[in-house]
């Protein structure tokens, strides 16, 4: 809880039954060295002196205390004043983010369903130390627990009322986005109840390493074990396995659905935030900085100084997803990154999804250091006929069909398949003829879908089945080869379109882009020089910005779009001073553009004075086009489709009309309101381009050479919306993901 740079020892405090006295002696005896060290400060009521008020001094310390241990045995739990006035007081003060509480579990007893059931108990696999072979072991990796927890952790403060705010604010963004997750997962249209399997060889258990326990083959758990249930039973460290269709993911959605209860229950209880693996193979940076890095991009848009906080303070519990969704040479990487991560933080929660087949393979090397591991299961027989029965409607055409096709009853073992085949025969008189290979199957079966959805749903002329099928498989291909498990339209970039089709959109944006500055400086030059000089001088400024723009501009193929715009005040400083220096040369050409006898610069001291306003005004304008910043969204839970573009749009708008405004002002102060207006329209054009317009016209022409090469809609927006009505994709704020991958 505080830093090895502190200099007070972290005060401990033990509360325990008097009948476990000779335990936590010895449980004192192994944190000496920490004492020594000045660590930890322990008490414990055996330090009352003689002829002082016990409860007072009991309180106090417990009062003061930063650590405090519970001592579970069943003699605690029958204790009334260790129940009901020491643990009561302890977790309060747990709970207001003043002290960490922390279950030692001395004595096997029933404590789960206690008011600190769902806090991390040590030791980590839930074994009470009085059974262990070796019960210097067991105190042996309380101690080393203790002690990374003392070295790595600081000590929680009282949460503020701002930080309170802010964590209801990410609560309620976290409730809207497992909503939505979960209400559009096909699991809940087939109303199946999962099936699950530990599987103790997954993971590298410490504990069980130490005490050299031969590993368990896997087993089922009893039918109808919750997820919640198997992540408390885990100490909170759990692997989530599964075949691709067996609803892995949504049982992650439930679980943070589950966790994120608790957690706006009770404030010192983590908040579950759903992250998507499959960026960390990016940067491949340290787990905790990457999860920082998640929490303050504009994924969750949380200030990076309170995510450092809530990361330090362990207010986010992060459930990782995707483990298989990045490249295969990344994943084994990633697990020895997340492995790190454990071993700095002993005592954090934390939850893994992965499909099982990649998982086994990227774990060769290293396995995952977590309590346990647990597998979705196929669909047995009798929940296959129970799912069946619990359909608002017989379904006789497919029981038919699934007695009689033996590789279709194989497929609907698989949660996701039988979801898709309720949909499909909701009320079908007959079930179409299909293959008897399960491979030919599935991709027929899907063929059918898609089919049977563009029939029911959605806008048939608009959107007929061909181009639907095209579309979605052109979309799933780029998202396998993007590593995506989410899409969203800002996310389309120049590398989607075919080879040859991308020379002819960056040769159709540099035209477009060069056209635009070229009718300005025809207008400017035109109204000094006449039309045919404007003319020769517009079309060398094309000429110019086309090479320009191919060797600077051009060479940036990405898209970024400007959806936020932030400030700071060091680029605005800069931007100031760059502002005061390009004064001179604005004024040097807006005197190109006027005679001398022109405009209302005749008397001297007036023109000092406007020449004095035109660098305050020049200064003002560098200052805020310096300190305003565009950024793009990586991510995107919140926004409705297309919003990060129309954010662009009027972003670049904004910041254009103000540079407009300001120049337009301070050349029309020099030269007269007409080569001000002029001057100002340039000023909004070239200010707007590189902060949002240009992003915005690179987006409608990538959409439009798309639609040209066949590849994808140019309304890409309104074809997702109609791609999800009718359940081929699945919607995620302003963003889409695909049932398949989702389950």
């Amino acid at each position: 809880m505080l830093n090895r740079t502190q200099p007070e020892p972290v005060q401990l405090f033990y509360s325990y039954a008097h009948e476990d006295e000779a335990l936590r002696t010895m449980l004192e005896k192994h944190l000496s060295l920490l004492h020594r060290q000045g660590l930890l400060a322990p008490w414990h009521d055996r330090k009352i002196q003689a002829g002082a008020e016990w409860k007072q001094e009991i309180d106090e310390h417990l009062n003061a205390a930063t650590i405090i241990l519970l001592l579970l045995s069943s003699d605690f739990l029958a204790s009334d004043y260790c129940y009901e006035h020491e643990m009561q007081r302890a977790m309060e003060r747990h709970e207001r983010g003043e002290a960490r509480v922390i279950p030692i579990i001395l004595r096997p007893c029933s404590w789960q369903s206690a008011p600190f059931g769902s806090l991390q108990a040590l030791p980590r696999n839930g074994q009470a130390i009085t059974t262990w072979r070796n019960r210097d072991a067991a105190f042996l990796e309380v101690e080393q627990s203790l002690r990374a927890l003392i070295e790595y952790h600081p000590s929680p403060t009282p949460v503020s009322r701002s930080t309170a705010k802010s964590r209801e604010n990410m609560a309620l963004r976290l409730q809207s986005m497992y909503h939505e997750l979960l209400a559009d997962s096909l699991q809940e249209a087939a109303w199946i109840e999962l099936g699950l399997s530990m599987q103790p060889n997954a993971v590298q258990n410490a504990t069980n390493l130490w005490l050299r326990q031969v590993t368990r083959p896997a087993h089922p758990l009893p039918p109808g074990t919750s997820i919640s249930k198997v992540y408390q039973e885990a100490n909170q460290e759990l692997l989530l396995l599964g075949k691709p269709g067996t609803g892995k993911s949504t049982l992650l959605y439930q679980l943070g659905h589950d966790l994120l209860k608790e957690a706006i229950k009770h404030p010192r209880h983590p908040l579950p935030v759903l992250f998507p693996l499959s960026s960390w193979a990016q940067k491949r940076l340290p787990l905790q900085e990457w999860i920082v890095e998640q929490l303050a991009s504009p994924l969750y848009e949380v200030p990076r100084k309170l995510s450092q906080q809530w990361v330090q303070d362990e207010q986010i519990l992060p459930l990782l997803d995707g483990l298989d969704e990045m490249e295969e040479t990344a994943r084994p990487a990633c697990i020895a990154a997340i492995n790190t991560y454990r071993r700095e933080h002993p005592l954090r929660p934390l939850v893994v999804c992965s499909r099982s087949n990649e998982y086994r393979t990227a774990s060769k090397p290293e396995r995952l250091r977590l309590q346990s591991a647990v597998e979705v299961q196929p669909l047995s027989p009798a929940q296959l006929e129970a799912t069946l029965n619990q359909a608002d409607k017989p379904f006789a055409p497919l029981r038919a069909a699934l007695k009689a096709n033996p590789a279709l009853r194989e497929l609907a073992r698989t949660p996701l398949w039988l979801a898709v085949l309720l949909l499909m025969f909701r009320n079908a008189s007959s079930v179409e003829t299909l293959p008897q290979r399960r491979s030919d199957q599935g991709r027929n079966l899907f063929e059918q879908y898609v089919q049977r959805m563009v029939e029911r749903k959605g806008d048939r002329r608009r959107y007929p089945l061909k181009p639907t099928v095209h579309w979605l498989s052109f979309l799933a291909r780029q998202m396998r080869q993007q590593n995506q498990t989410i899409f969203s339209v800002e996310l389309l970039q120049p590398d989607w379109l075919p080879k040859q089709y991308q020379s002819m959109y960056h040769q159709s944006l540099s035209i477009f882009v060069a056209v635009l500055i070229g009718l300005n400086i025809t207008l400017l030059v035109t109204f000094r020089l006449g039309l045919r000089i404007g003319l020769l001088g517009g079309m060398l400024a094309i000429t110019i910005v086309r090479l320009a723009f191919r060797e600077v501009i051009g060479k940036e193929r990405r898209i970024a779009l400007a959806e936020h715009i932030t400030w700071s005040w060091i680029r605005a400083g800069k931007g100031f001073f760059v502002g005061l220096g390009a004064e001179p040369l604005l004024l040097s050409f807006v005197g190109l553009l006027v005679r001398q006898d022109s405009g209302p610069v005749k008397d001297l001291s007036i023109g000092w004075f406007i020449v004095g306003i035109a660098y305050l005004v020049a200064g003002l304008l560098g200052l805020l086009l310096g300190g305003l910043a565009p950024s793009q969204s990586l991510e995107r839970h919140t926004f409705s489709p297309g919003e990060g573009i129309r954010r662009s749009l009027w972003n670049g708008l904004f910041i254009g009309l103000l540079a407009g405004s300001l120049t337009g002002l301070t050349a029309g102060l020099v030269a007269g309101p007409i080569p001000g207006l002029l001057i100002g329209l340039a000023a909004l054009l070239v200010s707007g381009l590189f902060r949002g317009l240009l992003a915005t016209i690179q987006h409608t022409l990538l959409r439009f050479w798309l639609r040209r090469a066949g590849c994808f809609p140019f309304q890409v927006g309104a074809f997702l919306e109609d791609a999800r009505a009718r359940h081929l994709l699945q919607r995620v704020g302003g963003a889409i993901a695909s049932p398949i991958d989702s389950c």
